[in-house]
This record gives structure tokens, C-alpha cells and sequence, in this order.
């Protein structure tokens, strides 16, 4: 019995030492209580399947919960008990945060009956755990030593005092001793209620003069021996003026040397429960802090977990310089919460600043306002060619994106950066949403380059909002010119929005503060011309097998627009056979077609292009042009414009370009189409079963392929000013397989 006395007495004093580091940890916010603290490392992220009873859950908090047979989440308080149960992580299952919260709170997972010892800080009792959360105090050392051998001092874990109401003392084990303790506070009734910081809540920003703002979430915890109704609550505010040094004052902030009281930052503030019901409020916080609930009513069934949560008004003032912050927390449990069980009778709450005091977790900030951010959209169309007389153009789509609170922009200014500016562009719009989620429209005249919009009522929620920009294009007559190039970016003079919330303006001196960001790029370009060139594939393009010699590869259609004609001075075709990687020289369709002798200048016989309507005239041939072939060689990324000897690999393709001489341009004209065919000799494909099935395809190319042609693939004019095949759209086409028979 000395012995044991004299454990206990050692018990006792480092009792008292973890008592008092454990007050410490409250206060400085090391014990999360309710949360069980797992490093990212411990536990393996993993898409919740199908769950069943006894998984293992959490969501994006630390939380770590049993998922029990009667379909509630019981949650694992520390890790000690935690590791009681199990040896490591690998079995948790992530879910998302809505998934955990339609799963409804069982309450708390408790330590594994016979695996540890528990002992209250305060007390020298040492207990083993038996099923269904009872405690058994080992009386004496010989009893301990019987039941967990020698070492049983090694598995006594410390718990609490905010834990213990979970559990029921049952009978003694060994001899009659003097009574432990039965509870941790003082309380008549047979429930119990133990009070946390929910989960559930983080620390956030809010712009000024917002309301109904989720502030602190508790929660509490009611014993399996009866229902608690709660009627009266304090809370305690704690404020930091950003001013000075980051630190919490309970009821007010002197930083500055004149007092921030709570009152000042929070108007009003009220209870809900967890599915959003009013439960008390609006109270307007004491000039000390205190925030006093009088007379309500909620009830935590017996056995389960509630969170009742604060929602605060800002005061019309708050914040006052810079971005003032407050919290809420309770400080004394039992004083600050009236409860009562099923009879009436009192029942003392335990939970001593769950909220870390003037340490807190769970922290409000109160911005000046909200953050937009401008910025180019993915969806801004591409630079492209668009013809004289061409309407509703769009040049620019502008992204703007609010953080924090719903924005209103009243004007805004945009700039062409072309340097020809105004000549070519008729009339300019924008297109934006409006309040109510309709679309409106707002035309501005261009003057020197710029265009004002004003009192446009542009309405960007939180997740942003597109404004796009458009245009009407002037005909030849009206003074458009080739090679304008227009293209419209914001421009911050003129500049102002409104936050909906903070009643904040922005303006021009806004930009560059954190608030404002202009993040724009350059803005599409919109080659205008005389005329707009189409390319598109003919549906009669040949599909299917091909015989060897001249085959059809390509049929595709140019169509000019109808604000006038367009002269085509240059195709160029990319030949891609499957027969490169034959070993051998002059053994593949490249390399033969690399030793066709030239005729009058031009290498004919590698292919045929004419008209659709006029096979027999072959186009680009004798004196109306060239006909250049040479092959990319893939390992060295250049063109051999002399390719003959050449033993091609994999990687390597031809290319063939027509060059029109001036007069024998091929003329597409305004608002007409011309149908052309492009056959290759395929003469030099590889055939023979010994080298299986082979295949060919032919693109006729835009500008895609510039740096490995050394020059542009594409060349065409519009009466006016020369373009390329950048210009064109739908280039490049590819022409469909043809397989050899």
C-alpha cells in the first residue's frame, strides 16, 4: 500500500503539472478539443467509396470519425484514443464536406475497453476502460499489476477533465477503498453536457457593413442519461484593432492608444442551429464584450452533438483604419450556460475556452471591401482576318472577378492598340449581365483611339462576370484600309465600380492597391481586309483504298467573301506516308518522289492540282508558275530543298508548294468558291505483303509549319495588301487516309 500511495502522490504531483500545462494549451491554443490533429502525412487521401459501418471518415478538416452501426459518425477526440483502436491511418477515407455533413453527429468515439489506463490530471485514480464507456478504478498497485502486468504504469493515459463526462464510473476493482471522484464539475442531474469548438468553423474575411455573418460555431455534447435544454448562454468577445500588435483583448483593443470596444465591430448577434433556424437574437454586445442570451430554448438530445453558431451584423463603422478583427468564445461553462436534464434538474456544462480565448482558432476579419480583378477571358476569340463591311465582330472578352462581395461597375474605357486606330471601325459596343441576369448592350463612339461606356450597371457576382467587346467593321468606301489591325484592351482612366456590400468605390487610383488588379494581356487583333478567304474541306474528298500513280488526295473548297474577290499566289501541301522508316534509299514514296527529274523548271510528276471543273489544265505547271519539293528531315528540323539520296526516317515528311506567277494567281471571286483537286503519285509507296498494308494523307497547310518551310505556306491578296495563310480560316485541312490496295 506504501507503494501505491506513493505512486499516487507521484501521480498526483504530475498530475497537477499536465493539469497545468493542459490550462496552458487551452489558452494558447495547442489542444484542438474535438479535433483529432493528423499530419498530412498520416493519412492517405482516397475518394470515399461505397461506406459501410466501422469505415473510417473525414472530410477537409483533421477530423477523424467512426462511422457507427446506427449510421452516425462518431468522432475521434485526440489521437491517443484514436491509436487505442487502431496503428495507423491507411483505412481513412476522405469524403467531401457536404457527403460528412448529411451523415448526423453520434457524439464521441471513447478509448478501447482493456488497452489503456486513464487517470483525471487533477486526481490520482487510476481507472481501466470496460465496454460501453464504464471506468473501474484499480484500487491498488497488485490489482493493476493482475490485470496489465508490470508495466502498467507505462499504459496509463491522462484524460481531460472536458472528456470525462463521456463516461460512467462502474464498480471497483481490488479492495474497498475511499470513493474516487464522480465528475469533474459539480452537477445535480443525471445528464452531462460538454461544450467544444465545432469543427466545422474557420476563420474568414468579410468586407464591412456585411450581415448574418457566420463568426463561432460550438458544440455541444449531451450524456447518453438524458436530453439538455439550454436557456441561457454568455459569450465573451475578444478584439484585436489592427493598429499595433496582433493581440486579443477580451471586450476591446487600445493599439492605438484609445480603446476598440466589441460594440464598435459587431451591431448585432444571434444563435442559429445547424439547419439555420433562428434559436436567439439579434443582442448587441455589453460595452465590456459580454454577449448575454436570455431565455430561449434548445434542446441536445441525450447521447448526441449540436452545433449552435454565432452570426454577427458588423457595425455601419467597422473597421476603422485597417482590417479589424474580433472572435467569441465562452469562458466559463458552468457559469456562462444555464442547462438543465430531463427533470429539471441543473446540469454544469464543462468546456473552458474552447475557442483558445484571447488565442483563438476561429478569427473574423472585417476588410474595407471586396478584391476585382480584370483580366483577359480564355474565351477572347483568336486574331483573325475579317472583311471591309464585316458586323458584330467580337474583339475582346474582359473577365472580371470578385472575391468577397458582389461588385457593380458604373464606367469603364477601353483603348485600340492598333496605331491606325478609329479608320476602319464603324461603331463599338459592349455586351455585358446586368442585376437582374439579362443582357445589355452599350454603344460608344471612338475618339483618338478610346471609347467611354458610362452608367452601365455591369454586375459582377462573386465567381466573376464577362464583358465582351464588339464591333461593326467600315466598307472600302467609307475609308477602311488593308492591314488595320484593331484591338481593344481596358484603359484605367475613367474607371469606377461599386462593392454591393462595403459601398466601396474603385476609380482609377484604385489599380495597383490589392484591391484592384489589372491583370489584362494583349488583346486579340483583327486583321481587317478587303475580303475574308475560306477554306474548307469538300465532302467529296476520296476516302477508302487508292490504286499506285496519280491519285485524288484533296478536294477542298476556297470561298472568298462578298466584299470582293481574292487572288491565291501560294499552296502548300504536307505529304504524310506510312512507308518512311523503310530501310534503303529510293525504296519509299518520299525518296521517289524525291528523284523525279525536272521539266521545263519545274518538278512535275510529284502531283497534280487543277480545278474541279478543268482536270485537264493543270495549275502552277510550265510558265503560270513553280512547283517546288523537298522533304523535312526530322532529325536535324529543316527542310532539304535537294533531297535526292535522302534515306528518310520516322518523323520525316513531304512538302510540295505551288507558286502562282503574277497573272496566274488563282482567282476566287467576291462571294464565289472555287473547287480545287489535289493528286499525288503514289507510285513510290511501298507494296508488297512482306511490308503490310500502307497508307497515305495529304494537308494543305496555313502557316502552322512556318519555322520548319523557312517561308509562308499560304500566300493570297485581296486586291489590296498581301496576306497569308494565318489569315485563312480553317487551315490547315487534312484530306482523309487513302490506303494502297
Amino acid at each position: 500500500m506504501v507503494k501505491l500511495l506513493n505512486c499516487y502522490i507521484v501521480k498526483l504531483f504530475f498530475g497537477f503539472l499536465v493539469f497545468l500545462f493542459l490550462g496552458l494549451a487551452l489558452k494558447g491554443g495547442l489542444l484542438r478539443v474535438g479535433v483529432l490533429p493528423l499530419g498530412r502525412d498520416l493519412v492517405r487521401e482516397a475518394k470515399a467509396a461505397t461506406l459501410t459501418a466501422g469505415n473510417l471518415i473525414k472530410g477537409s478538416s483533421p477530423a477523424v470519425y467512426y462511422l457507427g452501426q446506427d449510421g452516425r459518425r462518431y468522432v475521434f477526440l485526440n489521437e491517443k484514443i484514436y491509436k487505442s483502436w487502431y496503428s495507423g491511418f491507411s483505412q481513412v477515407k476522405t469524403i467531401s464536406d457536404a457527403e460528412l455533413g448529411k451523415i448526423t453527429s453520434g457524439g464521441n468515439r471513447l478509448y478501447k475497453p482493456g488497452v489503456r489506463l486513464l487517470k483525471l490530471p487533477s486526481r490520482p485514480e487510476v481507472y481501466e476502460v470496460t465496454e460501453y464507456g464504464v471506468l473501474g478504478w484499480l484500487v491498488n498497485p497488485e490489482t493493476a499489476v493482475s490485470r496489465y502486468g508490470a508495466n502498467w504504469e507505462n499504459l496509463i493515459d491522462d484524460l481531460p477533465e472536458v472528456f470525462f463526462s463521456d463516461y460512467r464510473l462502474g464498480a471497483a476493482m481490488g479492495e474497498t477503498a475511499p470513493a474516487p471522484v464522480q465528475a469533474p464539475k459539480k452537477q445535480t442531474g443525471p445528464g452531462s453536457l460538454v461544450i467544444f469548438l465545432s469543427p466545422d468553423i474557420v476563420s474568414a474575411s468579410y468586407v464591412k457593413k456585411s450581415t448574418a455573418v457566420p463568426a463561432a460555431a460550438f458544440r455541444f455534447t449531451a450524456g447518453r442519461g438524458s436530453d439538455i435544454k439550454i436557456t441561457d448562454l454568455t459569450l465573451n468577445g475578444y478584439v484585436d484593432e489592427a493598429q499595433g500588435n496582433p493581440d486579443f483583448g477580451r471586450g476591446g483593443d487600445a493599439d492605438d492608444e484609445s480603446i476598440l470596444y466589441l460594440k464598435d465591430l459587431a451591431a448585432n448577434v444571434y444563435l442559429y442551429d445547424e439547419n439555420d433556424n433562428l434559436v436567439a437574437g439579434p443582442v448587441a454586445p455589453a460595452f465590456e464584450g459580454q454577449v448575454y442570451f436570455r431565455n430561449f430554448e434548445w434542446i441536445v438530445p441525450a447521447g448526441a452533438s449540436e452545433d449552435l453558431i454565432v452570426k454577427v451584423d458588423f457595425a455601419p463603422g467597422a473597421p476603422f483604419l485597417n482590417n479589424d478583427r474580433f472572435s467569441f468564445d465562452i469562458i466559463n461553462a458552468p457559469a456562462d450556460v444555464a442547462s438543465q436534464d430531463q427533470k429539471g434538474d441543473y446540469v454544469a456544462a464543462v468546456g473552458e475556452k474552447p475557442n483558445g480565448g484571447d488565442n483563438p482558432r476561429v478569427i473574423i476579419t472585417i476588410a474595407q471591401s471586396g478584391v476585382l480583378t480584370v483580366e483577359t477571358d480564355a474565351g477572347t476569340p483568336d486574331s483573325a482576318i475579317v472583311s471591309m463591311g464585316q458586323k458584330n465582330i467580337e474583339f475582346s472578352w474582359l473577365k472580371f472577378n470578385a472575391e468577397e462581395e458582389d461588385f457593380s461597375v458604373k464606367n469603364i474605357s477601353l483603348a485600340d492598340i492598333s496605331s491606325n486606330y478609329d479608320r476602319s471601325i464603324k461603331k463599338i459596343w459592349i455586351s455585358y449581365p446586368i442585376a437582374d441576369g439579362s443582357i445589355e448592350t452599350k454603344e460608344g463612339d471612338l475618339w483618338i483611339g478610346e471609347v467611354a461606356f458610362r452608367n452601365i450597371n455591369f454586375y459582377v457576382p462573386k465567381g466573376g462576370a464577362v464583358l465582351k467587346v464588339l464591333a461593326d467593321i467600315k466598307t472600302s468606301t467609307e475609308g477602311a484600309e488593308s492591314g488595320d489591325a484593331p484591338g481593344f484592351n481596358l484603359l484605367e482612366k475613367d474607371f469606377e465600380a461599386y462593392g454591393q456590400t462595403s459601398e466601396v468605390i474603385f476609380t482609377k487610383n484604385s489599380f495597383g492597391l490589392g484591391y484592384l488588379k489589372n491583370k489584362t494581356k494583349i488583346p486579340s487583333q483583327m486583321s481587317i481586309r478587303k475580303t475574308r478567304l475560306d477554306a474548307s474541306l469538300n465532302p467529296e474528298t476520296p476516302i477508302g483504298s487508292a490504286g499506285r500513280g496519280f491519285t485524288r488526295m484533296l478536294k477542298f473548297d476556297l470561298r472568298a467573301d462578298a466584299a470582293g474577290p481574292a487572288k491565291i499566289k501560294e499552296l502548300t501541301f504536307k505529304i504524310n506516308p506510312s512507308d518512311v522508316h523503310t530501310e534503303g534509299q529510293d525504296n519509299d514514296l518520299l525518296e521517289k518522289l524525291a528523284d523525279i527529274a525536272a521539266d521545263y523548271g519545274n518538278n512535275i510528276g510529284h502531283g497534280d492540282l487543277h480545278f474541279a471543273e478543268n482536270p485537264d489544265t493543270p495549275l502552277g505547271e510550265g510558265y503560270s508558275g513553280d512547283i517546288f519539293y523537298g522533304i523535312y528531315d526530322a532529325s536535324i528540323r529543316t527542310v532539304d530543298a535537294t533531297p535526292a539520296g535522302l534515306e528518310t526516317e520516322d518523323g520525316d515528311y513531304g512538302l510540295l508548294k505551288f507558286t502562282f506567277n503574277y497573272g496566274s494567281e488563282i482567282v476566287i471571286p467576291a462571294g464565289g468558291t472555287r473547287t480545287l483537286i489535289f493528286e499525288l503519285n503514289t507510285w513510290g509507296l511501298v507494296y508488297g505483303t512482306q511490308y503490310g498494308a500502307q497508307r497515305v494523307w495529304v494537308e494543305l497547310l496555313g502557316d502552322g509549319e512556318k519555322a520548319t518551310l523557312q517561308s509562308d505556306n499560304f500566300e493570297w491578296n485581296d486586291e489590296e495588301a498581301d496576306a497569308t495563310g494565318y489569315l485563312v480560316r480553317d487551315l490547315p485541312i487534312v484530306g482523309r487516309v487513302l490506303y494502297l490496295d
